[in-house]
């Protein structure tokens, strides 16, 4: 029995030299290291040598030298500390691509692709040209996002308005607003004339009302021939919603033109066969507000599906993630407990779908 413990004993013992002395085991020689004999044992099986195993000798990691600015570093993490970065920032910013000098912020990082050229000058990228030109950053984007050219988005040619051009007087003018200007009066004025039906020629050639009314206060004002004891009770029997006449009133139209140019203004409406006299009047019987309706209209929406008789059709814009169809993003986001704006948000800075769905991280700088 004695003879098979000493025969096992042999086998987990052998002996081991390290610094010129001889342990009869391993386990011995990490004792004197103060190591446990796992992390010795798991060092000798990756091949480390002697002194490495038992830290008499710093671990030299053969063909992971790193050499950062002209100096060679023993690995990427002596190298992150020797830049006060993190050896996980470096290594992220390396997947993506970056050369070593941007991973460690020797130079900045360069935008393949993504360069701007403005008036015959290269920029690293539209920040950089707008901080140039003094512009904000989301209003270049959002000139671009319209299809601005990259002169126009910045100001270097001013805007042109295909197609908008107004002729006043027998004269063209390349705008309302510079019109306006060649008149001498304030281009809200104008537009607002111009929207409730004024000829042209009368909207450029009529002074601006400038004097705040003395009929604002409850006094009674007459309107074609028959008196009101206030603004409000003329724009009730005009059937005009009061905000709009105080609108009118603020952009420079009289109380006259604020109030009675739209009576006589064609704008009636059938909904679900009933016609109505104003969009303002349909709005009331179906029980929406009428900046809902018109919102809705704007955005092309049919008439059934504005004033609610039919659900609105999303024509094109069902939405597919992670191979399943939602009929809409809405429907989409609830499915992933995600707000649909923060989604949209996502995909308006360029994450593809299941990024911005949460399926798979993005990677951000």
């Amino acid at each position: 029995m004695r003879n098979k413990k000493s025969k096992n004993k042999g086998k987990i013992g052998k002996s081991i030299v390290v610094e010129g002395k001889e342990y009869r085991s391993i386990s011995d020689a990490a004792k004197a290291y103060n190591l446990p004999l796992n992390t010795v044992s798991k060092r000798m099986k990756l091949e480390w040598g002697i002194d490495e195993a038992f830290g008499i000798k710093p671990r030299k990691r053969k063909g992971e030298t790193v050499v950062v600015d002209g100096k060679e570093y023993p690995s990427m993490s002596d190298a992150a500390r020797a830049y006060d970065l993190s050896v996980d920032t470096v290594k992220s910013r390396l997947r993506l691509g970056w050369s070593i000098d941007e991973a460690f912020g020797i130079k900045p990082r360069k935008r393949k692709g993504k360069t701007v050229v403005v008036d015959g000058k290269e920029y690293s990228s539209i920040s950089d040209a707008a901080k140039a030109y003094g512009l904000p950053l989301n209003t270049v984007r959002s000139r671009l996002e319209l299809r601005w050219s990259t002169e126009k988005a910045f100001g270097v040619k001013s805007r042109g308005n295909k197609g908008k051009t107004i002729v006043v007087d027998g004269k063209e003018y390349s705008s309302v607003s510079d019109a306006a200007k060649a008149y001498g009066l304030p281009v809200g004025t104008v537009r607002a004339r111009l929207r409730v039906g004024w000829d042209i020629n009368k909207a450029f050639n009529t002074k601006a009302n400038r004097k705040r009314s003395k009929n604002r206060k409850g006094k009674s004002i007459i309107l074609e021939g028959k008196e009101y004891t206030s603004i409000s009770d003329a724009a009730k029997a005009y059937n005009i919603p009061l905000q709009t006449v105080w609108s009118r009133l603020k952009s420079g139209l009289s109380i006259d033109e604020a109030i009675t140019t739209t009576k006589f203004k064609g704008k009636s409406i059938v909904v679900d066969g009933k016609e109505y006299s104003s969009i303002s009047h349909a709005a009331k019987a179906y029980n929406l507000s009428f900046s809902t309706v018109s919102k809705r209209m704007k955005l092309g929406w049919g008439i059934d599906e504005v004033f609610g008789i039919k659900p609105r059709k999303w024509k094109g814009e069902t939405v597919v993630v992670d191979g399943k169809e939602y009929p809409n993003m809405s429907d989409a986001a609830k499915a992933y407990n995600l707000s649909p704006a923060t989604v949209i948000a996502r995909l308006k800075s360029g994450w593809n779908t299941e990024e911005a769905f949460g399926i798979i991280m993005k990677w951000t700088m």
